[in-house]
């Protein structure tokens, strides 16, 4: 069955319409009130000379829906100084009495236990698809019931390249700075559907493998940004307003760059005033023939990692987590 959809889509006939609206309007349209959010920061230490490698300095920020923050949503996430993922809980499993926020925990629980353990034992980062395999064997081991989109990225600082493997429709955006005050984009993951609001998931009664993920490998260099997200953010926001919030951000806000983001896809979501072309997902709704206006509510998860030249310390890790989990990031 299709799970995730929030509320339901109504079909239409009628033409797309020009994409005048612009993403400030989500900014000015709803006043803000602060949600429920949590937290976290993994921070390597700096290198000392010429002897550092390359490491994630992470920053990660959850908003859970609203009606789902008494238990943290169904978003999990982790980061380690080489390992960084998102996991997005199928929503559809609610309407059958199950908690698919456990299943997207449980999974990145056990990608992050051995993205630890990878480290500790020095070399080489296993790839984001060996990681992502691994876990799901470890989850689907319990019996554990429920489905999730994932995204893992992992460095290799021996190579000096990403691995990626994103299934569903959580994402990632390689930024790269130009030096002229500028983000480029080196790369942006691939949305897998099986229908509109239909992602790749793993998990129960799924046909869908972590071989089934997009797998890249891309080359960093320190100063490189990366933007993971559930599809939280990326259905509210559009890439370039994410660019542009992730600049200002990093110029203005203290370094809270996931929480600028996570907070912009939140006003987004609650503002039921905006036109279908005013977010990624209106426009996707269209396109697949539905009517869709305004934002689309959800968990929000948003991690912002800068490549980093860093020692083989363990970083300094700090998080603020949902208190009803299981599975500690």
């Amino acid at each position: 069955s299709k799970f995730g959809s929030e509320k339901p889509l109504s079909d239409t006939t009628a033409s797309a319409t020009k994409p005048a609206q612009k993403q400030a309007a989500a900014e000015t349209a709803a006043p803000r009130k602060l949600p429920v959010m949590f937290n976290g920061t993994c921070t390597p230490r700096p290198a000392t000379g010429d002897n550092g490698i390359l490491r994630f300095r992470t920053e990660w920020c959850m908003i859970p829906h609203p009606n789902k923050a008494y238990k943290g949503g169904e978003d999990a996430c982790f980061a380690t100084a080489q390992a960084v993922a998102v996991a997005d809980g199928v929503g559809g499993w609610e309407s059958h009495g199950i908690d698919s926020g456990l299943y997207s925990n449980a999974l990145m629980n056990h990608c992050k236990s051995k993205a630890l353990a990878a480290e500790a034992r020095g070399g080489s980062m296993l790839s984001a698809s060996a990681l992502l395999d691994y876990a799901w064997r470890a989850v689907e081991a319990t019996k554990l019931v429920g489905s999730c989109t994932a995204c893992v990225v992992t460095i290799d600082p021996q190579k000096n390249v990403l691995r990626t493997a994103n299934l569903g429709d959580s994402g990632f955006m390689l930024l790269r700075p130009t030096g002229h005050g500028e983000l480029a984009v080196v790369h942006r993951s691939v949305e897998q559907q099986f229908s509109f609001n239909f992602p790749y998931q793993l998990g129960t009664g799924s046909t869908n493998k972590p071989s089934n993920a997009a797998q890249k490998e891309i080359p960093v260099s320190p100063g490189d940004i990366l933007v993971l997200g559930t599809d939280g953010l990326f259905d509210n926001r559009f890439d370039a307003d994410i660019i542009r919030l992730v600049s200002t951000a990093s110029a203005s806000e203290g370094g809270e760059v996931a929480r600028v983001l996570a907070l912009a896809a939140f006003d987004t979501s609650r503002n039921s005033f905006l036109p279908s072309d005013a977010t990624p997902f209106g426009v996707g709704a269209r396109r697949a023939g539905h009517i869709w206006t305004g934002g689309k509510s959800d968990d929000i998860t948003c991690l912002v990692a800068t490549i980093v030249l860093a020692d083989t310390s363990p970083p300094e890790t700090k998080a603020d987590l949902p208190p009803t989990r299981r599975a500690k990031l």
